[in-house]
């Protein structure tokens, strides 16, 4: 995705400049320390490498150089729009409002998913059947490779943990909030996507994403390791945010 031209040729503004440099200190500084980078990055809060500060530190943090692009990319091209609008103060409120609810819906989408995957795992202790385990072992992506019954709970409490252990990183939650902010004040705004040569209006292609990243979030393809409810989470309290802001309904 590519964004539209607002800004080209105008001075850049501090908050977003600052913000650019932070994120860029914090991807070079990453790569010279696996440690500090498992570190910053969010986990699950049932996780040994859990700690409170990760809710902010995750999203200063970026997996690799692709993905820094694209997410400083959208923070320059719709930061700048929202911070002249706003002013310095009041973008970055919103800025970090909308990074660390995406945090806080992904975890509790992460927590919904793992009592669903607990409560499998005790009907299967209560009754270890072949189709409870086939259940569990393919909605996790795992294969089902034990006959044992006591073997495959092993499996499925290490297959929790595991998941529980996956860290997060990223603005893109804070970027669906911009993107989010942009659907709602500026719903005219074009937006450009990589190989399609017309440019879509942000009242378009806001609920477009966002449909396709719920959809993706649910379906669990395999290989997929974007976190989809964050990116929801991100656009969802950035709304709110906005409607109690500006004092208007989200239906227009």
């Amino acid at each position: 995705m590519s964004f539209n031209n607002y800004n080209r040729g105008m001075q850049i503004t501090p908050v977003v400049r600052d913000l650019l440099i932070i994120n860029v200190l914090f991807f070079i500084g990453t790569r010279f320390s696996d440690a500090v980078s498992s570190m910053l990055a969010l986990y699950y809060p049932t996780s040994e490498y859990f700690r409170p500060f990760q809710l902010v530190t995750h999203f200063f943090m970026h997996a690799n150089l692709m993905h820094i692009a694209f997410n400083m990319i959208g923070l320059y091209s719709i930061g700048m729009m929202l911070e002249m609008v706003w002013g310095g103060k009041r973008f970055l409120t919103y800025y970090f409002i909308c990074a660390i609810g995406a945090a806080v819906v992904h975890l509790g989408m992460t927590y919904w998913e793992f009592s669903q995957l607990e409560s499998m795992m005790s009907s299967y202790m209560a009754d270890p059947s072949t189709e409870i385990a086939t259940s569990f072992f393919k909605r996790t992506g795992y294969q089902l490779n034990a006959l044992d019954p006591q073997t495959i709970q092993l499996q499925m409490i290490d297959i929790i943990k595991a998941r529980a252990d996956v860290p997060m990183v990223g603005a893109s939650g804070a970027l669906y909030g911009l993107l989010a902010a942009v659907w709602f004040m500026f719903p005219d705004t074009a937006f450009f996507i990589y190989f399609i040569p017309i440019p879509i209006k942000a009242k378009y292609l806001v609920p477009f994403v966002l449909v396709l990243d719920m959809f993706l979030g649910f379906s669990r393809f395999g290989g997929d390791n974007v976190a989809h409810f964050a990116h929801i989470g991100g656009a969802v309290v950035g709304l709110i945010v906005l409607m109690i802001w500006y004092k208007k309904s989200i239906v227009r």
